[in-house]
Parts: structure tokens; C-alpha cells; sequence
């Protein structure tokens, strides 16, 4: 590996610990300005946004960290793992934006959620294809051992979402602004990650075909085997909110419920720092 377990821990808890005091200082005015309802349907379609992108992101992410990381006598090696994840990336990114865009246009956001949630849908259809591709560089980063590079692009993402999110939001563009903050943080990181990615090797691994002997079916069973992990860790942070949403019918209720939990959620970020490394 290109750097120590330490050198690796640092890196991730020290940006979580920036990327905590950013929040600390920047969430209470973000959820006052969203107001209690705006906040409710923010995080509702969030959590809906969240589960939703495990099914799309999460086999890819790990699996390229983690294959990248081996040391394979295969020539190219590394080329051909980028490449690979890098088109499955593309085609699940499509497929995902094409699904939430279809599910707002016949109705069954509305019919699940009502009315005003369905115009949101639209921008996370968009959402989809930004954050898989922030989520993709910023794994394969850390594959090469990257981490001074990876952690640092999640605080340039917190910045300038904020920076895009809360003028728009105060300008009364409401969730949408918010939203559309993680859509210019989410693609500046994904350019940058790229570049860097191209750094360590060459992007032709994109179009060049992988040879026979690639794992390609050792790597989606690892990739379906991680789906269902993350699905049933994060579901502990998104259910509650899902079902709160559904049995309440009430956006007020939703908003002081996140806002709570919120502050909880900051003291799990020594043990996430210590599970990324």
C-alpha cells in the first residue's frame, strides 16, 4: 500500500473532524432557513435519495477500493479494475436517473409521498449521475492509497455546497437550492477526482476491452454481496425518517425529528473513521 494505516487514519478523521465543526456551524442555519416543513421534505427525499443510491453506487465503490488495492499479476492491472467500475458506473448512474425521472412522471412519487415531493424527484434524477461519479473517484482514490487527495474533496464538497445552497435558499428557492448545491458540489469533485485519477493511470482502460482472464464475475458477486451490507446499515439511518414521513403525513414533524438527530449522528465519526481506513 502507498501509505501507512496512521497516515490513513489521519487523513479520514481529520477531515471528519473539519467536515463536523463545517456542519456544527452551517446545519442550524441551513434547517432555519429551509424551515420546519422544508426541512422535513429536504430530508425525506434525502433518505429516499440515499437508499436509492446503494442500489446504484455502493457494490461500485467498495469494489473498486478494494480490487484496486490488490496487488494482481495481471498486466495492467490497475487500468483495467478503473475501467471497469468506471463503465458500470456509467451504465447504473443512467439507468438510476432514468428510474427516479419515470417514477415522478407517472405519478408514483405523488401517489407515495404527495404533490410536493414530485418536482424534486426530477433534480435528483440528475443528483444520481453527480454523486455516483463524486463517490467513484473518491473510492478509487483511496484504492491507491490515496487518502491525503480523497478526504480533503468531501470538505471542498461541504464548501461549496454550502456556498451554492444557502444563497439560493435564501432567495426562496427552498429545497430545490438545496439541492441543487449537492449537484454543483457533487460535479466539482467528481472533475477533480478524475484528474486526479488520471494521474495514477491512464483513462484508455475506460474503452479497452478487459481481457479473459478479469474477474468480472468475482467482482459483481462482491458487488451484490456489498448492496445488501450497506443496505442494511444505512437503513438504521434513513427507515425511521421514511416511516415517520408515511405514518405522520407531516413535513413539520419530519423537519424537528432530523434536526434531532442530527446532533447525535456527529458522535459516530471516530468509528466510521477507523471502519473507512
Amino acid at each position: 500500500m502507498q501509505r501507512s494505516m496512521m497516515s490513513g487514519l489521519l487523513s479520514v478523521a481529520g477531515t471528519k473532524v473539519l467536515t463536523l465543526i463545517i456542519g456544527l456551524i452551517t446545519t442550524p442555519i441551513l434547517y432555519r432557513l429551509l424551515e420546519p416543513k422544508g426541512v422535513g421534505i429536504y430530508t425525506t427525499v434525502l433518505s429516499v435519495f440515499s437508499m436509492f443510491m446503494i442500489l446504484v453506487s455502493s457494490g461500485i465503490t467498495d469494489g473498486v477500493r478494494k480490487f484496486l488495492a490488490e496487488d494482481r499479476d495481471m498486466d495492467c492491472w490497475e487500468e483495467h479494475v478503473v475501467g471497469f467500475y468506471f463503465r458500470l458506473a456509467l451504465l447504473l448512474s443512467v439507468a438510476g436517473s432514468i428510474v427516479l425521472a419515470l417514477c415522478a412522471w407517472f405519478g408514483l412519487v405523488k401517489q407515495v409521498f404527495g404533490p410536493d415531493f414530485e418536482p424534486y424527484f426530477y433534480i435528483l434524477a440528475l443528483l444520481v449521475m453527480t454523486q455516483q461519479f463524486r463517490a467513484y473517484s473518491r473510492r478509487t482514490l483511496m484504492g491507491f492509497g490515496l487518502e491525503r487527495y480523497s478526504e480533503p474533496l468531501k470538505i471542498v464538497q461541504q464548501v461549496v455546497f454550502l456556498a451554492v445552497a444557502l444563497p439560493l435558499v435564501k432567495l426562496g428557492f427552498g429545497v430545490g437550492g438545496a439541492l441543487a448545491g449537492k449537484i454543483v458540489g457533487g460535479a466539482l469533485v467528481a472533475v477533480i477526482g478524475m484528474i486526479l485519477v488520471t494521474r495514477q493511470v491512464s483513462l484508455s482502460g475506460v474503452v479497452r476491452k478487459t481481457p479473459n482472464e478479469f474477474p468480472r464475475r468475482t467482482m459483481l458477486t462482491f458487488n451484490s454481496l456489498s448492496i445488501v451490507l450497506i443496505f442494511l446499515l444505512m437503513s438504521l439511518y434513513h427507515v425511521d425518517i421514511l416511516m415517520l414521513q408515511l405514518i405522520s403525513g407531516s413535513n413539520e414533524q419530519v423537519g424537528y425529528y432530523r434536526a434531532a438527530l442530527k446532533l447525535a449522528e456527529f458522535l459516530w465519526f471516530i468509528p466510521m473513521a477507523l471502519q473507512t481506513v
